[in-house]
């Protein structure tokens, strides 16, 4: 699962899980997550508050490399404070779009 962010959910964080793989600690039944994508009972609890997925949900977007806007203050912002991983993630995602765009014109 890649959030708005271009963070790999499945691969960078511990927290997240999924519907054949649901948590099993239920000493802390709020430390899991499935993904900033998810309805908001289904998300650890910061994740709530995070700008770049506000932002996401509300332009409907796949993921930031999907919008028009990118990359904004919002989203530059996350990555100075993250790995690099997310940014490199999102600028394979813009290239991608950008290549099908450019074969979609050719056609």
């Amino acid at each position: 699962m890649i959030g708005y962010c271009g963070r790999n959910c499945v691969v960078s964080c511990a927290a997240y899980t999924t519907e054949e793989n649901p948590p099993t600690d239920v000493v802390h039944p709020h430390i899991w997550c499935r993904g900033c994508k998810a309805d908001d009972d289904k998300v650890w609890e910061w994740v709530l508050d995070c700008k770049v997925r506000q932002c996401g949900r509300k332009r409907q977007v796949e993921t930031c490399a999907h919008c028009p806007e990118y990359s904004c203050a919002t989203l530059e912002h996350l990555h100075r404070t993250s790995d690099s991983h997310t940014r490199q993630q999102l600028e394979e995602i813009r290239q991608s779009l950008s290549d099908e765009e450019s074969d979609t014109r050719q056609d």
